[in-house]
């Protein structure tokens, strides 16, 4: 009886530890996974912004007429 008991609480112990040890192994990829893509989302974002704000600075100083079209040469 005692060593039935003994064995029953040693699977449901290596069980638990298995089960949790999947899900720990999962969330760690899961984390990474979210924090890669995240990073790239954010990239682009600041791209398209930084992309934006040029091509605003170059229309303000074409209106302005401080933007030349050619470059004289030395």
């Amino acid at each position: 009886m005692a060593t039935a008991l003994r064995k029953s609480k040693s699977f449901q112990k290596n069980l638990f530890f298995s089960i949790g040890g999947i899900f720990l192994l999962f969330a760690v990829c899961f984390s990474v996974y979210q924090y890669q893509r995240e990073k790239e989302y954010k990239i682009d974002i600041l791209h398209s912004r930084l992309q934006m704000y040029n091509y605003e600075l170059m229309q303000s100083l074409g209106e302005q007429g401080i933007l030349w079209t050619h470059c004289p040469t030395i």
